[in-house]
């Protein structure tokens, strides 16, 4: 953003903010006719004046959706390492530990990406599955769990995103898809099954390095937690709920459920279980925090990183890093801008 010209500012700041009016129109959500013009004009979806109250908080304090859009300059021309998982496993794993990938899946067609586990048949992809005790399919070039599917075998039956399948609905699946990949199943540790053993629940924890001290900092995280509504996977906006976290002591805080009618709930339990999640501290948070922040030293062209971040017992894995990490999740529990750092960021790319 710092490169370009007032007219290229201008233009893609109106281009983001006639997007997220675009966007929420062809949406099938809900929205919130007494309050989306409003919400239009100061950059945001008609949905983020209940998430984050607006009735009694100041917008200002919160980071626009619009300018979610904006900050893909930020990590540019690095930033297609991060939104194509071909590359991101190739180039993350040097430094960190990310989830294998198998194979690609092209127009159906089934096309292995390594020898020491070869997946290039429907009857392959049952045999790992089953041994690994499940697969991850995903879009090559996409974020925030769009299009990811779980398949698991449990006593020969087949799941999908926790939703028993036929072999027939499994080999029917697969044909549908064209430039995803086939990955590891990460099998999660005791703190975030705890949480809720029938999802992947992730910590999706946002990392800026500070333009002038050039040093990585933590802005805020978030533990990420599914339900029955989310088959497997941990979306917010798929009905799961999620917990702020403490940077400085990996504690969590409130939960928050979001429902389809734009009805935010909170409490200190899970929804469904009854789980008890307020107070209940991330294990190892500061040699995370560590581990993530010495990484991006390594790599010092990535400016922001969103990473989602999976604990087993004995290590962290990175199921995902984002250039342009949404910021819903997050701010729902605190606005970023109150940070003075985060705020000084986003100014110095000219983003607010």
């Amino acid at each position: 953003m710092k490169d370009l010209s007032q007219i290229e500012k201008k233009y893609y700041s109106l281009s983001s903010r006639l997007g997220i009016i675009r966007r929420e129109i062809k949406s099938k959500k809900p929205i919130d006719h007494s309050n989306c013009l409003k919400m239009w004009m100061r950059g945001f979806s008609s949905d983020k004046y209940n998430l984050y109250n607006l009735e009694e908080n100041d917008y200002k304090d919160y980071f626009p959706d619009c300018g979610i859009t904006m900050t893909r300059f930020i990590n540019y021309p690095y930033d297609i390492v991060l939104d194509n998982k071909i590359m991101f496993e190739e180039m993350f794993s040097q430094h960190i530990r990310v989830p294998k990938n198998y194979a690609l899946i092209e127009k159906g067609v089934i096309k292995p990406l390594q020898s020491k586990i070869k997946i290039d048949t429907i009857g392959s992809i049952l045999k790992v599955c089953k041994e690994e005790g499940g697969l991850v399919v995903k879009p090559v070039i996409g974020s925030k769990g769009r299009g990811v599917t779980i398949y698991k075998i449990k006593n020969d039956t087949i799941y999908m995103n926790n939703r028993k399948i036929s072999k027939i609905e499994f080999e029917e699946s697969l044909k549908c898809f064209d430039d995803y990949i086939i990955t590891e199943f990460i099998k999660q540790g005791e703190y975030p099954k705890i949480l809720y053993p029938g999802s992947t629940n992730t910590i999706r924890i946002l990392i800026l390095v500070d333009p002038e001290a050039k040093e990585p900092f933590v802005a805020a995280a978030t533990q990420r937690v599914g339900t029955k509504k989310t088959g497997g996977l941990d979306n917010f906006s798929a009905g799961g709920c999620n917990a702020g976290v403490d940077i400085d002591t990996g504690v969590l805080t409130s939960v928050a459920s979001w429902s389809k009618s734009n009805a935010l709930s909170w409490g200190e339990k899970h929804p469904e279980s009854n789980v008890q999640i307020t107070g209940v501290k991330i294990p190892h948070w500061d040699d995370i925090k560590n581990k993530l922040i010495d990484t991006m030293k390594k790599m010092p062209y990535f400016k922001q990183i969103g990473w989602d971040v999976l604990l087993t017992d004995d290590d962290i894995v990175v199921i995902e890093a984002n250039s342009m990490p949404g910021s819903r999740v997050i701010q729902v529990h605190r606005p970023l801008l109150t940070n003075p750092k985060v705020r000084k960021y986003y100014e110095y790319y000219d983003i607010i």
